[in-house]
């Protein structure tokens, strides 16, 4: 068990240390593709209460950079969450053009799709 931030609750604490080294490994085994894959981890109902949460990386660091405090918490509608991350959330498209889906939608939709993840 990690020393608890003081930011976080304890369950979101060790979530993120937890899956901020999944990064890690994946990087040191050179299963990346640089920025463009995403981990995502479901935030557990101590946490989140009813609402559907994940912690995700921030889009433009590299897997072996992100730590436990750099991942980004959004909803199911992709809003950040964690105001105080100095991670932008970034727009990689003109929203006023159709795009592709990003890895925030595609990982929302499956926590949405199976809710008792």
């Amino acid at each position: 068990m990690t020393q608890h931030n003081k930011r976080f609750h304890p369950d979101e604490w060790q979530l993120r240390v937890d899956l901020a080294a999944c990064y890690r490994l994946v990087a040191l085994y050179g299963w990346s593709d640089l920025v463009f894959t995403h981990i995502s981890a479901k935030l557990p109902s101590s946490v989140a209460g009813d609402a559907h949460q994940f912690l995700i990386n921030p889009y433009g660091l590299m897997f072996d950079e992100i730590t436990a405090s750099s991942l980004v918490k959004i909803d199911m509608h992709c809003n950040k969450l964690d105001e105080d991350n100095p991670h932008p959330q970034r727009q990689l498209f003109d929203a006023a053009q159709p795009r592709p889906l990003n890895g925030r939608q595609i990982h929302s939709r499956c926590f949405f799709a199976n809710v008792h993840l």
